[in-house]
């Protein structure tokens, strides 16, 4: 998917973009809303010329945005499963208040796994700048 955005700051290894509030944008909710607006932290890998208030195009990876997806929300619930089926076989018990705990503490590694994840991978995921466009027609912003 590919988006618009203006430069609000520029980092070592990070360039943070305003999202604009259309309506295709508005259903993604890859922004984190801040007092100054909605802000998606995006990479620039070609270490393009950029500068504070440039028009840029932003490319988010669908693929990246499914895995993150997967991993954030149903990676949990297949460990919850993992875990509390498999409290019959390794622990032996038929109890469900011990099975039900065995699946909580698989949702529980299911987040520690992503977040061990995410300190490993940290920003190479993030959305990459892809060009410089003119500076932004307050038309169309």
């Amino acid at each position: 998917m590919t988006e618009k955005g203006i430069v609000d700051s520029i980092g070592d290894d990070a360039v943070t973009i305003l999202c604009s509030d259309n309506p295709y944008c508005s259903s993604c909710n890859a922004c984190e809303q801040s007092e100054g607006g909605k802000k998606l932290k995006v990479r620039n890998p070609e270490d393009l010329r950029i500068s504070t208030g440039d028009f840029v195009e932003i490319y988010l990876s669908p693929g990246k945005s499914i895995f993150t997806g997967f991993m954030v929300f149903i990676m949990p619930i297949i460990m919850f499963f993992i875990f509390y089926y498999s409290a019959i076989y390794i622990i032996g018990t038929k109890i469900e208040a011990i099975r039900i705990l065995s699946g909580i503490s698989g949702i529980a590694i299911g987040f520690v796994i992503n977040f061990i994840y995410g300190r490993i991978r940290k920003d190479s995921d993030l959305p990459e700048i892809t060009r410089v466009l003119n500076k932004p027609d307050p038309n169309e912003y």
